[in-house]
């Protein structure tokens, strides 16, 4: 049995754990670079990428993240999709492991959040609810071995490359557990998409 690490720093790691529980998935809160050693896999969740920044580096954890997510399954939810991109500002550092182009609060602030059924048919054929709330934008995928799952409007909402999987919304805030399904087939079965 693997367990699942989700970095608990800040933002919904509650309901990630929820979803997990559910599943009847070990995981364990990650907060400092000790809590990573006996993770397979990890989710970073959704809630404030440059809140999510400081206390990253604060705990001295960027090297390590960076480093486990170059070799190891992870998912990263609204924020957490923006930790895992190449983005670089004075406010939000991402590892750079998604070749992206991403726009903070692209989908407006909190008072336009909304929920819609998206289709991923290479993951399921029933439809996913997502929940976007100050979600981030994909402007642009400059890297051809990303692969995009689900998209909203043309505009994709839902990547993988190779062992790392990203959502714009929050999946964990539904009670569909499709995508944590996904991620947790990943990490067994080390699914790599093909471009």
């Amino acid at each position: 049995m693997h367990t699942v690490g989700i970095l608990s720093l800040q933002g919904a790691f509650n309901k990630h754990a929820q979803v997990l529980e559910r599943l009847k998935v070990d995981y364990r809160y990650v907060k400092y670079p000790t809590d990573l050693i006996n993770c397979k896999s990890l989710i970073i969740p959704g809630g404030e990428s440059s809140s999510l920044t400081k206390l990253i580096l604060k705990n001295n954890l960027y090297d390590y993240l960076r480093d486990f997510a170059e070799n190891k399954p992870v998912f990263g939810t609204c924020a957490g999709l923006i930790i895992l991109s190449k983005i670089d500002t004075a406010l939000v550092k991402g590892l750079g492991i998604l070749d992206i182009n991403i726009e903070r609060n692209g989908w407006g602030s909190q008072i336009n959040s909304f929920k819609q059924n998206v289709s991923a048919p290479n993951i399921c054929n029933s439809k996913i609810n997502a929940v976007f709330i100050r979600a981030p934008r994909i402007a642009k995928v400059n890297d051809k071995n990303i692969k995009i799952l689900s998209s909203l409007n043309d505009e994709p909402i839902l990547l993988q490359k190779k062992k790392c999987l990203g959502a714009t919304f929050h999946p964990e805030l539904t009670s569909n557990l499709t995508l944590h399904k996904y991620f947790i087939k990943m990490i067994d079965e080390k699914i790599i998409t093909k471009s």
